[in-house]
């Protein structure tokens, strides 16, 4: 039974209650679990690969969108993770496999682009079989 990685970036305003839901994101894993394994134990089938956090549950904070997107039969394994967090699975994903994982890249590049001040994005994600 395979497993697949639902992912959204979400933007915590420090002048508002909830955050807001900002995007669908892909991370696709292919035949190879490693992403799993680094960000959320999932798949760790060696336990060889250390994951960058314990899950951490949804957010209180968290959107609607992602809130309804995330109760599914199925759905388990939920977390999420800051932009400093993404940056060192990148580094450690890097180290295991000697390339990018390009899905990654591009979801550290849109966190970028939207962190500032007054405005935390992060990656909300969960599995499901």
């Amino acid at each position: 039974m395979g497993c697949s990685i639902h992912a959204h970036v979400e933007v915590v305003r420090r002048d508002r209650k909830k955050a807001e839901y900002y995007a669908q994101v892909p991370i696709y894993a292919g035949e190879d679990y490693t992403i799993f394994t680094l960000l959320a134990d999932v798949r760790n089938f060696s336990n060889f690969v250390k994951p960058i956090s314990e899950l951490k549950g949804l957010p209180a904070d968290i959107s609607e969108t992602t809130r309804k997107e995330s109760r599914g039969r199925d759905d388990h394994s939920h977390s999420w993770l800051s932009l400093k967090e993404l940056k060192r699975a990148q580094r450690r994903f890097i180290a295991l496999k000697k390339y990018e994982h390009y899905y990654l890249k591009a979801i550290i590049a849109l966190m970028k682009g939207l962190e500032n001040k007054s405005c935390k994005p992060r990656l909300v994600f969960w599995f499901d079989n």
